[in-house]
């Protein structure tokens, strides 16, 4: 039996040093883990070798999360989107038309670390994830 290879995760966030602890913590527990501190870098890496999960604040510059992921989602087709934002407003609108017609998870920031890794691991199997309310979080 071959090893199964992790998937590639990329994780975005103003909050760099954020990022780069959790894709610290996933490399040094077999994970393929890189962190962004912008959209543009995670962008340019994307285009030569596109992760398999997306972790993305919607408040990102240049390129907002949404579009970001929209872009990713454009160029990777079966890229798993994980957006998160502590914004109300903003979670309403992303979950009742971007999320639910996107299949992008969104997770409303602040997120606890458990939480954050339990969304990795569920994305990283073949099984969809569903939210509370039963209905499809991923493509499968």
């Amino acid at each position: 039996m071959y090893p199964r290879i992790p998937p590639r995760i990329f994780l975005a966030d103003l909050e760099y040093v954020l990022v780069s602890i959790v894709a610290q913590m996933l490399l040094e527990n077999g994970w393929d883990a890189r962190a962004f501190g912008g959209t543009s870098e995670a962008l340019k890496a994307a285009l030569s070798a596109p992760p398999d999960i997306l972790v993305c604040n919607v408040k990102m510059l240049p390129l907002s999360g949404l579009e970001f992921a929209m872009r990713m989602r454009r160029h990777s087709p079966n890229c798993k989107v994980l957006l998160f934002s502590a914004c109300a407003a903003t979670n309403g609108l992303l979950e009742s038309v971007w999320c639910t017609t996107h299949d992008f998870l969104l997770l409303r920031a602040p997120v606890h670390l458990n939480e954050l890794l339990h969304e990795i691991h569920c994305a990283s199997g073949p099984q969809k994830l569903t939210n509370r309310q039963g209905h499809s979080r991923f493509p499968q």
